[in-house]
């Protein structure tokens, strides 16, 4: 089977199948289906996720419905409501309204032992292992660190995005830069060096591969969808410096903010297309 033709707001990926939440609050699936991952629900949805052998959906009313592989519990949603759903190889998550977080599926390292009291803005799962990032903008994780899932976890408090899978998870700071942790042995590329330079708004990780959105108006350093007096403000205050602070000003990424940023910034100058 294959997606009908229609704007999707998001995607998702299994080991052999995707998923794509169209604007309208339905879902399209397609690829392998030897689980019944891509027998789709009915009705609207506003997100979804995909694990080893299950998909996962949160309703409009913000109730989680899985369906596929229902081993280890995975089809016993909780009655909860929830904001986000994401998911492990063979577990799932969510993010409550008021920033708790719950977890179900294979629990044998952990990784569905959610930390009590703490608030999430951002959840994902791996194999063996979950992560999080806190309200602080922190990472913490838990679960098994058999590939230093847990040890290796960046230090900072500017996380915005978080995702995982297998031993591996990688991280969105709020300057656009990706960080990627975890197994080193899988072949998996290192995020871009120039990724850091235009930044990157969205970033997923499958088992072997790891990518990244560029933002589509990188010079838009106040993020209100215009290049104007606002982000040549922020331009300027970096002036003469090598960006380290702010990564994203250091726009044609020779070391410095100088002339150079400054034509860059000229040229987008304007609404964000």
């Amino acid at each position: 089977m294959s997606p009908t033709t229609a704007e999707f707001v998001k995607v998702a990926a299994g080991t052999d199948w995707g998923l794509g939440l169209r604007g309208d609050g339905t879902i399209a699936a397609w690829g392998g289906n030897g689980f019944g991952q891509c027998n789709v629900p009915s009705g609207r949805f506003r997100d979804i996720a995909a694990g080893d052998w299950h998909s996962l959906g949160l309703t409009l009313k913000g109730q989680p419905i899985s369906w596929g592989s229902s081993n280890f519990g995975l089809a016993q949603t909780p009655q909860v409501t929830l904001d986000v759903v994401a998911t492990g190889n063979w577990h799932s998550l969510g993010i409550k309204p008021d920033g708790l977080a719950v977890a179900w599926g294979w629990n044998e390292y952990g990784q569905t032992a959610v930390p009590i009291g703490i608030q999430f803005q951002s959840v994902a799962g791996g194999w063996k292992h979950s992560v999080g990032i806190r309200s602080d903008g922190t990472i913490m994780g838990w679960g098994s660190d058999e590939y230093q899932c847990i040890s290796e976890i960046p230090a900072g408090s500017d996380f915005v995005q978080i995702d995982s899978n297998g031993g591996r998870s990688i991280a969105l700071r709020v300057d656009g830069s990706a960080v990627l942790w975890g197994v080193g042995d899988t072949g998996m590329p290192r995020v871009p060096e120039a990724a850091p330079q235009r930044g990157f708004s969205q970033i997923a990780i499958g088992g072997y591969v790891a990518a990244g959105l560029s933002c589509p108006c990188p010079a838009d350093f106040v993020d209100d969808g215009t290049v104007n007096a606002a982000d040549l403000g922020v331009l300027l205050n970096f002036w003469g410096t090598d960006g380290s602070e702010v990564h994203r000003v250091d726009l044609d990424g020779d070391g410095i903010v100088g002339g150079g940023d400054l034509a860059v910034f000229l040229s987008a100058w304007g609404p964000c297309p």
